[in-house]
């Protein structure tokens, strides 16, 4: 089964940003590696959103591809996102 592996300190990142959007929704890219069955994330990039709806995320192509460009310097990937769930 695979796991993933988020310091607190980026897990908090997480929360600060979705209330600090609230009431629209935030997202972001995580970017990572993968060390057998475990995801070991190493840095958050938060992205703007540019959907019009405040419940939903589009996430800006121009953040993703900096997270892109950024993971690959550090020898790392983009392994997934993230977003909130305003009043969810």
């Amino acid at each position: 089964m695979n796991s993933v592996l988020m310091p607190d300190a980026l897990r908090r990142r997480i929360l600060d940003e979705a209330r600090g959007a609230h009431p629209a929704e935030c997202c972001g890219l995580v970017v990572g590696g993968r060390d057998g069955q475990r995801f070991n994330v190493l840095a958050l990039h938060p992205a703007r959103n540019l959907s019009a709806d405040p419940h939903r995320f589009e996430i800006d192509p121009r953040d993703g591809i900096a997270a892109q460009k950024w993971a690959r310097e550090q020898g790392a990937s983009v392994i997934g996102c993230y977003h909130s769930h305003p009043d969810g």
